[in-house]
């Protein structure tokens, strides 16, 4: 995650990365929210398969929508945003 003014920068310790086993390249799409990601003018998706709907949009971000046609792959001209 990007730093932030409200959550701490902490490094994830080794031991407990190797625990988490993140998103797979090959699970369907996957949309989330609520994250404090800097908006910096453009949304794009995160991975090939994750986008984030919200870019501090109660700090002046923006609130994204995705134009889902049910592909795998998400394109980041079908993300749209509203300052």
């Amino acid at each position: 995650m990007p730093q932030s003014d409200t959550v701490p920068h902490l490094p994830v310790p080794e031991a407990v990365e190797s625990l988490c086993p993140g998103y797979s390249p090959g699970a369907p799409p996957v949309f989330f929210g609520h994250y404090w990601l800097p908006f910096e003018g453009r949304a794009q998706p995160i991975a090939s398969n994750m986008a984030c709907l919200d870019y501090s949009v109660a700090k002046n971000g923006a609130l994204v929508a995705y134009r889902w046609d049910g592909e795998q792959n998400l394109d980041a001209s079908k993300l749209v945003c509203v300052n």
